[in-house]
Protein backbone atom coordinates (compact mmCIF):
# COMPACT_ATOMS: atom_id res chain seq x y z
CA UNK A 1 0.00 0.00 0.00
CA UNK A 2 1.94 2.70 -1.30
CA UNK A 3 -0.91 5.31 -2.61
CA UNK A 4 -3.21 7.69 -0.72
CA UNK A 5 -5.97 6.18 -2.94
CA UNK A 6 -5.03 2.62 -1.27
CA UNK A 7 -5.17 3.92 2.13
CA UNK A 8 -7.93 5.80 1.63
CA UNK A 9 -10.16 2.39 0.50
CA UNK A 10 -9.03 0.69 3.44
CA UNK A 11 -10.42 3.54 5.98
CA UNK A 12 -14.06 3.71 3.76
CA UNK A 13 -14.45 -0.28 3.97
CA UNK A 14 -14.49 -1.13 7.32
CA UNK A 15 -16.42 -3.83 6.93
CA UNK A 16 -14.24 -5.80 4.44
CA UNK A 17 -10.53 -5.00 3.74
CA UNK A 18 -9.39 -6.37 0.61
CA UNK A 19 -5.50 -6.63 0.87
CA UNK A 20 -3.09 -6.31 -2.38
CA UNK A 21 0.43 -6.29 -1.04
CA UNK A 22 2.46 -4.04 -3.68
CA UNK A 23 6.23 -4.86 -5.00
CA UNK A 24 8.46 -4.32 -1.77
CA UNK A 25 6.24 -3.96 0.96
CA UNK A 26 6.16 -7.19 2.57
CA UNK A 27 3.90 -8.46 5.68
CA UNK A 28 5.36 -6.66 8.65
CA UNK A 29 5.49 -3.34 7.09
CA UNK A 30 1.63 -3.68 6.01
CA UNK A 31 1.13 -4.87 9.68
CA UNK A 32 2.77 -1.86 11.05
CA UNK A 33 0.74 0.47 8.46
CA UNK A 34 -2.42 -0.61 9.48
CA UNK A 35 -1.82 -1.05 13.13
CA UNK A 36 -1.16 2.71 12.56
CA UNK A 37 -4.12 3.34 10.83
CA UNK A 38 -6.67 1.31 13.49
CA UNK A 39 -4.90 0.39 16.47
CA UNK A 40 -8.34 -2.19 17.16
CA UNK A 41 -8.08 -3.84 13.74
CA UNK A 42 -7.86 -7.21 13.71
CA UNK A 43 -5.29 -9.21 11.50
CA UNK A 44 -5.02 -12.44 10.56
CA UNK A 45 -1.57 -13.53 8.85
CA UNK A 46 -1.66 -15.58 6.02
CA UNK A 47 1.95 -17.07 4.45
CA UNK A 48 3.14 -20.08 2.55
CA UNK A 49 6.16 -20.10 5.25
CA UNK A 50 6.07 -21.50 8.41
CA UNK A 51 5.14 -19.58 11.21
CA UNK A 52 8.99 -19.13 12.17
CA UNK A 53 10.70 -16.24 11.35
CA UNK A 54 8.93 -12.92 10.04
CA UNK A 55 5.39 -14.64 11.35
CA UNK A 56 6.77 -15.27 14.46
CA UNK A 57 8.08 -11.48 15.01
CA UNK A 58 4.64 -9.84 13.49
CA UNK A 59 2.64 -12.19 16.29
CA UNK A 60 4.61 -10.77 19.06
CA UNK A 61 3.38 -7.25 17.79
CA UNK A 62 -0.17 -7.87 18.25
CA UNK A 63 -1.19 -9.65 15.22
CA UNK A 64 -3.94 -11.71 16.24
CA UNK A 65 -3.58 -14.75 14.35
CA UNK A 66 -1.87 -17.35 11.64
CA UNK A 67 -2.92 -19.42 9.03
CA UNK A 68 -0.70 -21.55 6.56
CA UNK A 69 -1.23 -21.55 2.79
CA UNK A 70 -2.77 -23.16 1.20
CA UNK A 71 -5.65 -23.60 3.35
CA UNK A 72 -9.23 -24.10 2.10
CA UNK A 73 -12.58 -22.44 3.17
CA UNK A 74 -13.31 -24.34 6.10
CA UNK A 75 -9.87 -23.88 7.62
CA UNK A 76 -9.93 -19.88 6.77
CA UNK A 77 -13.89 -19.73 8.68
CA UNK A 78 -12.25 -21.07 11.53
CA UNK A 79 -9.06 -19.06 12.43
CA UNK A 80 -11.44 -16.06 11.74
CA UNK A 81 -13.86 -17.01 14.36
CA UNK A 82 -10.91 -17.82 16.44
CA UNK A 83 -9.72 -14.80 15.72
CA UNK A 84 -13.06 -12.52 16.37
CA UNK A 85 -13.73 -14.79 19.55
CA UNK A 86 -10.79 -14.42 21.28
CA UNK A 87 -10.25 -10.61 20.22
CA UNK A 88 -10.52 -8.01 23.47
CA UNK A 89 -11.86 -4.41 23.17
CA UNK A 90 -13.65 -2.75 20.35
CA UNK A 91 -14.51 -5.32 17.92
CA UNK A 92 -14.11 -4.66 14.03
CA UNK A 93 -14.59 -7.06 11.56
CA UNK A 94 -11.27 -8.69 9.49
Amino acid sequence: MKSKEETASYEKHTWSTSLRIMPGMGGAATYELFKAMDTHIKVLLSSGYSIDGEATRILNQGCNGFIKKPFNFNELSTKIQDVLDHSSGHLRPI
